[in-house]
């Protein structure tokens, strides 16, 4: 049976060494093959990855694992997101939850329910922690509400009235890339493919 390969996205060393020495590639069938510390250096380092199971925290230096998530799912489609926080916030763990995370689990799971996890998200089963999931429960209404975070709202408002993106960019102090990037992950919760299909979609109230 082939071995199960993990990358991490952590900003904290300890927690990377102690998830490494957690799993042992004899003993379990899982092991660490490579880490990150930031978005930026997982971007570089998941291009060459074979693993199939992403460990990604949620705050993260520079860009949120939150919206990070989006990306991941869809870039690397072959690859399972197991958000995996120490992070209690509702809206926090809502909003990776609607951006596509396979599993949610707080970082005092065990070795053994990590394992567990592990296997049911290669299965395609989606996993929430059972002391996080009365958070799922109340907002159940929105599961098929489009969520756009704050900075995402900031830039398609301003497209909506009539700035041009390079506009936008100055205005938000952000790059032109950034701001095409933000356009990317809207249409793509809204599924649709530009500006005037997003409006429409908003204007008939289509999720």
């Amino acid at each position: 049976m082939e071995s199960i390969e993990i990358f991490i996205i952590e900003d904290h060393p300890f927690y990377i060494e102690g998830v490494k020495k957690t799993f042992d590639k004899r003993t379990d069938n899982i092991f660490v093959g490579g880490w990150a510390k930031s978005v930026h250096e997982a971007r570089k380092k998941l291009k060459r990855s074979k693993a199939q199971v992403i460990f990604l925290d949620l705050v993260l230096p520079g860009e949120s694992g939150v919206d990070y998530c989006l990306e991941l799912k869809r870039l690397h489609k072959d690859k399972k997101v197991i958000a995996l926080t120490g992070e209690t916030d509702e809206d926090l763990l809502y909003n990776v939850w609607l951006n596509g995370a396979d599993a949610i689990i707080l970082k005092s799971t065990g070795k053994k329910q990590l394992i567990k996890t592990i296997i049911a998200v290669l299965n395609n089963k989606t996993i929430i922690s059972p002391s996080i999931r009365p958070i799922f429960d109340s907002k159940d209404h929105l599961r098929n509400k489009p969520f756009l975070t704050k900075r995402e709202n900031q830039v398609i408002n301003l497209l909506v009235n009539g700035y041009q993106r390079k506009e936008v960019a100055d205005m938000l102090n952000i790059s032109i890339e950034t701001v095409n990037k933000h356009c990317t992950n809207v249409f793509h919760k809204f599924k649709v493919d530009s500006l005037t299909r997003y409006m429409q979609a908003v204007k008939d109230n289509i999720p």
